[in-house]
């Protein structure tokens, strides 16, 4: 739970704020209905990739399909969330596979994700990587199908407040500053069965 005195805190900064970018229109909406701040105000930029590392890559969905998603195991990053998510794909195709990279900032939590896993039946396909090396996670990420990232406008919110303390409110991500891309679609098409 966000204490109050942040959310207030997060209100006051938004609201003294000339210009809010966002990585999305879900957010957009939630900075309007939950903190009053006018949608002109908010500049919708999808995150950047870093095409050099992490270049695009198109295939096909045979085999077994691989979801990885990166984050810290916290309560912030909603791994919980995810493992449930993962066990309706996992329904729908029982050959699929999670794996979770980042490290446990939050060991209490992280005995939450292994319970969940473990009720949900999940424990020969969900694997805890734990941290890797930027040298090792483009990698990673260049293994699996679809990279899933369970995390919402709460998430987000203390890095728009860090970057307004730090006078940065409109950071653009590396990519979107040379010409980089976002992919527009990816294969959560071919899961949806």
């Amino acid at each position: 739970m966000v204490p109050a005195a942040y959310t207030e805190a997060e209100q006051r900064v938004l609201a003294s704020t000339g210009r809010i970018i966002t990585p999305s229109h879900l957010e957009r909406r939630q900075m309007s209905d939950e903190y009053g701040v006018p949608g002109e105000r908010v500049r919708v930029v999808p995150r950047g990739v870093e095409s050099g590392l992490f270049p695009p890559l198109v295939r096909s969905l045979r085999g077994a399909p691989l979801l990885c998603s990166v984050g810290s195991i916290k309560r912030q990053k909603n791994t919980v969330g995810l493992v449930r998510l993962f066990a309706g794909v996992r329904a729908r195709h029982p050959d699929a596979r999670l794996r979770v990279i980042g490290g446990v900032q939050d060991e209490p939590y992280a005995a939450e994700v292994r319970a969940e896993i473990r009720r949900l039946d999940l424990d020969d396909c969900v694997e805890l990587v734990g941290y890797l090396p930027p040298s090792a996670l483009s990698g990673a990420l260049a293994e699996a199908h679809l990279h899933l990232s369970p995390i919402g406008l709460r998430d987000l919110r203390t890095g728009h407040l860090r970057d307004a303390r730090r006078g940065d409110p409109e950071r653009r991500p590396r990519s979107a500053q040379r010409g980089g891309g976002v992919p527009r679609e990816g294969p959560l098409r071919a899961l949806r069965g």
